[in-house]
């Protein structure tokens, strides 16, 4: 009909679906926009959020890249690994360290930054890593305005249930927070 799409895609760092996509859009004579997002999973959700929040206000595909291109500086993704193992087992994280780091109950903090994942530090315990959480959220400044997104891993939800209940005073006591479950991939 004529109508303009934007394609978000996944971390051009971690995929070639960003290249494909590209190579496809040349065919829509620039009706298609490609936005390499640089993550993937749960904050490419939050992305998508706010792509759907700027079209269902009417914005054309050009604003919606652009507002996409400025939020893109600002979107955070923090978590704290409750184990070890899947680390270890994708080779991010030798025996040798997975095996201290459960003895002496390390909780690695990461993030995304430009398409890859960065550790933002460590916490001895699962309590101190939710309040490393938290400290992060306070220290960036993080808009809570915007489109944010919970998840979990694995088959115990009460890590991040138990952050959302303890800290429910930096988005606002929402008792409806949407959480997601956070495949292998």
């Amino acid at each position: 009909d004529g109508s303009q799409a934007v394609y978000l895609s996944i971390s051009s760092g971690v995929s070639g679906s960003m290249q494909s996509a590209m190579l496809a859009a040349q065919e829509f004579d620039g009706k298609v926009k490609v936005f390499d997002s640089h993550h993937f999973c749960i904050s490419l959700r939050v992305l998508v959020e706010y792509a759907k929040r700027l079209a269902d206000e009417g914005k054309s595909a050009d604003e919606i890249v652009e507002s996409l291109n400025e939020a893109l500086k600002k979107v955070r993704i923090i978590a704290v690994f409750a184990i070890l193992e899947n680390l270890r087992k994708g080779g991010r994280l030798s025996s040798a360290s997975a095996f201290v780091g459960e003895l002496l109950a390390i909780k690695p903090m990461i993030t995304i930054k430009d398409g890859g994942v960065e550790v933002l530090g460590k916490a001895r315990g699962m309590k101190k890593g939710i309040k490393a959480m938290r400290d992060y959220i306070e220290s960036e400044e993080i808009d809570l305005s915007m489109p944010y997104a919970f998840a979990y891993s694995g088959s115990d939800r009460e890590n991040i249930e138990t952050f959302i209940a303890e800290n429910g005073d930096l988005y606002d006591d929402k008792t409806d927070v949407e959480v997601s479950y956070v495949g292998a991939t």
